[in-house]
């Protein structure tokens, strides 16, 4: 068959055009969407119709028009054919009208039927491939279109192979093969309930012999069981006594492993303690120390001397000193001047003398609060690590949480579920009563772990606020400190004013003797007086001011020594509840060794008691089976002799049914599976070759071959891989080379077809690389067809084809351009 020309009136966008198709490679060219698609839609609309599969006739009729038509050209055998069919449009629908069909010249007017089965009768097609939906000898051998192409390769498998059967012409096969099994399967249904009433025929009174003797078996047998059952009772009560006693060990176990934890603890805080008491100790000895140095440097000192004495001799040495020179007011003025600011500066001087001493007192304090303050980043430490701790135990209850709500969740589940949540097993009563139980120990192992570690957050939540108070406690010292700080400053700064005080002072000394010598040069030896009382004087002042500065620091060792040693007591005591509490330890280390293997011998024991348990159930279900046993055999010997009257009547029509279908399974079936199977092979042969040779023209680098239910097969770097992992190029090169081989195969199957000749390819390059592209040119050259029609919109095709038919669309009408 060639296609010589088209006529198209009112096709979609086409309103009046007329195709001429040259013989060799034709291209339809154009834009997505210009109307190639509807060239070769009109060709099949003009052969067959409208199919129901296909496009409708109002998507065929152009919007706008009442009535267009398709007239197409063709030739086979040199002998030319012309067919043209009408659509009218209707008030409700688009109709097709009677056509007519042309025979070198001779003119045939038909209806849209009449004219379909004349085509079939000039194509060679078989009347049975062409239905109401489709022309399967036509869309697998002519033209496939493109959203069609890649259907044949994904389609249901089964419904594949139907379709093939069809095409092939091997259907009929399968259905006098499904006839055939719904016989056979009727009288095997027959002769089966035929044997139903069959059963025990010939041998009726051993069976009843033999029941008697079962029966007595059985009874033996319930005897032995329950003897069994009873001894299965008595070990299952000692299996749990053992489980029982092994299970206060673990109870003393863990309160061992508790109380461990708990000493541990308290020898920890101990040695922490310790550590406190020899830092503080140190400290302390190093303070009495320095407090010894100091009093050496005092060791001349011993005693107070009596400055009032001397003041009330030097008071009086001054009045007469007055007397003599009263006379001469304007020295005595001048002495009585440097007598106030003597008595000021002295006055002065005896604070100053007051805050020194409070100074040393304040160093000290200072220097404890330093030592105070400096453990504020040890406490700090402590606490962070705390923190840390706590994080820990707060996961580890939200971990035992989860663990319980997931095994709550199981229980809830297993109660309807049809498949174990956990193994994925199918659920029976007993591994659903297996789930529920393990997963209630799980809570309950869960619920106690949660106790324990909410027992430890607990403490840590305590000994944390125990260290912000302490550090709460330091920032008050840093705060003591600097207000002490300050006050020492001022103090040091009084201090640095007695030595100036004191110079002023001896200065005012030498000049009110100044002032003595020049006007009182008769009184030299009241004047030497005075001096004498004064210098001893000065003297006992500053032997007072050292006496009170050594009887402080004395005063501040003697605390200092109280301290360090109740510090000394307080570490010897810390030491020995420390080595009790080691000692504790030890013991109940030992005593938790003593108890270390008691979890395996519990976990034994309960698979012994388990298994006790499980052939005590079994045990009382073979009772009860057997029970059962012993009634349906007594009821059963009854049952027989009613049954054997029946048999004989039954016997000749079941041998009668059994000939028919050992005829039927023995030789007709097989003839038949044969027959098809020869046909199927030959024609897979051929198909998967054709497949491969044709794929392997497109792409080198991937194999594909059929399976035997002509499925494709991707075999990739000599490994297995799926069509669905293809990309579209490879997809589209598959579905190309299965369409080619399909082509092939029937063509060579049905020598009557008579459109061997021509082939239409729509878009066949979808996906396609430059690469791939570029083998389309041997693909045509392979297929040495007398007319192939492309469809496509790829520039680069054009070079590859004798003829091309370009198609343009302006203002939604096609034109075509040769």
């Amino acid at each position: 068959m060639i296609l010589r020309s088209l006529k198209l009136e009112n096709i979609r966008t086409y309103i009046s055009e007329k195709i001429d198709f040259p013989s060799g490679s034709v291209l339809l060219s154009g834009d997505i969407g210009s109307g190639k698609s509807t060239v070769l839609l009109a060709v099949e609309f003009a052969l067959f119709g409208i199919l129901r599969s296909g496009l409708s006739g109002a998507a065929l009729l152009r919007h706008s028009a009442s009535k267009g038509s398709v007239e197409l050209k063709f030739e086979i055998d040199k002998t030319e054919y012309v067919i043209k069919r009408t659509l009218r449009r209707g008030k409700a629908s688009v109709t097709q009208d009677s056509g007519y069909l042309l025979v070198n010249g001779k003119k045939l007017e038909a209806t849209p039927v009449e004219l379909k089965a004349k085509i079939i009768e000039i194509l060679g097609y078989p009347e049975e491939l062409i239905t109401k939906s489709k022309s399967l000898i036509y869309r697998f051998t002519v033209y496939t279109a493109q959203e069609e192409m890649k259907e044949i390769i994904f389609e249901d498998k089964d419904l594949r192979l139907d379709t093939l059967r069809k095409v092939f012409g091997i259907d009929r096969y399968k259905s006098v093969k499904e006839n055939s099994v719904i016989f056979v399967r009727e009288v095997k249904r027959r002769i089966s309930e035929l044997n139903v009433r069959l059963e025990g025929y010939g041998e009726i009174s051993g069976e009843l012999e033999e029941k008697e003797k079962k029966e007595s078996l059985v009874e033996q047998e319930i005897s032995k069981k329950d003897k069994y059952l009873v001894v299965l009772g008595e070990i299952v009560n000692r299996e749990k006594t053992v489980l029982r006693e092994h299970e206060k060990d673990i109870e003393k176990y863990n309160e061992l492993k508790k109380n461990l934890e708990v000493k541990k603890a308290q020898a920890g805080a101990k040695k922490s303690v310790i550590d406190t008491l020899d830092s503080k100790a140190e400290e302390s000895k190093k303070k009495i120390e320095t407090l010894g140095k100091k009093l050496r440097g005092y060791a001349e000192i011993r005693e107070l001397k009596h400055e009032k004495e001397l003041e009330e001799t030097l008071s009086g040495l001054q009045e007469k000193h007055s007397e003599v020179v009263k006379e001469k007011f304007s020295v005595r003025e001048k002495l009585g001047i440097y007598a106030e600011q003597i008595k000021s500066l002295e006055d002065e001087v005896k604070e100053m003398s007051k805050k020194s001493r409070e100074s040393i007192i304040l160093k000290d304090k200072i220097e404890g609060l330093e030592k105070s303050i400096a453990k504020k980043a040890e406490q700090e430490k402590m606490l962070e690590d705390l923190l840390e701790k706590d994080k820990k135990a707060n996961f580890a209850l939200q971990k035992c949480e989860i663990k319980i709500r997931n095994s709550e969740k199981i229980i809830e589940q297993i109660k309807t579920a049809e498949i174990c949540p956990t193994c994925r097993r199918s659920l029976d009563e007993k591994h659903r009563r297996e789930v529920a139980e393990k997963e209630e120990d799980s809570i309950r192992q869960n619920q106690e772990e949660w106790k324990k570690i909410n027992g430890i957050a607990e403490k840590i939540s305590k000994n944390m606020e125990k260290l912000r108070k302490n550090i709460g406690k330091i920032a008050g010292l840093q705060e003591s400190r600097s207000e002490l700080k300050q006050k020492l400053a001022e103090m040091e700064s009084a201090a640095s004013q007695i030595v100036k005080k004191q110079k002023e002072l001896s200065r005012l000394y030498e000049k009110k003797i100044e002032i003595g010598e020049k006007k009182l040069e008769d009184e030299t030896a009241l004047k030497q007086q005075i001096d004498s009382v004064k210098k001893e004087l000065s003297a006992a002042r500053d032997n007072n001011l050292r006496y009170r500065e050594k009887k402080n620091i004395a005063e501040l060792e003697k605390q200092e020594k109280e301290e360090s040693d109740k510090l000394r007591e307080d570490l010897e005591k810390a030491k020995k509840e420390l080595e009790v509490a080691l000692k504790e330890i030890k013991e109940l280390e030992k005593g938790i060794n003593a108890y270390s293997a008691i979890s395996d011998l519990h976990e034994k024991q309960k698979k012994k008691l388990e298994e006790a348990l499980e052939k005590q159930k079994a045990a009382e279900i073979d009772i009860v089976s057997l029970t059962q046993e012993r009634k349906y055999l007594r009821e059963n010997i009854e049952d027989i002799r009613k049954r054997i009257r029946e048999m004989d009547k039954v016997k000749e029509k079941i041998k009668e049914l059994n000939l028919i279908l050992n005829w039927f399974e023995s030789f007709f079936l097989n003839l038949m599976s044969t027959m098809e199977k020869h046909i199927m092979v030959s024609i897979h042969r051929e198909f998967n070759s054709l497949v491969k040779e044709w794929f392997s023209i497109l792409i080198d680098d991937i194999d594909i071959e059929l399976d035997e239910e002509f499925s494709v097969r991707v075999i990739q770097d000599g490994y297995e891989a799926s069509v669905e992992g293809l990309s579209g190029g490879e997809k589209t090169s598959v579905a190309l080379a299965y369409r080619l081989a399909l082509n092939r195969v029937i063509n060579d199957l049905i020598p009557r077809i008579r459109t061997k000749e021509l082939i239409i390819l729509d878009e066949p390059t979808d996906g396609f690389s430059t690469e791939q592209l570029d083998k389309v040119r041997d693909v045509l050259r392979a297929l040495d067809m007398k007319q192939t029609i492309i469809v496509s919109h790829e520039p680069k095709m054009e070079s590859y084809v004798d003829s091309i038919l370009r198609i343009n669309k302006i203002d939604n009408v096609s034109r075509v351009i040769s």
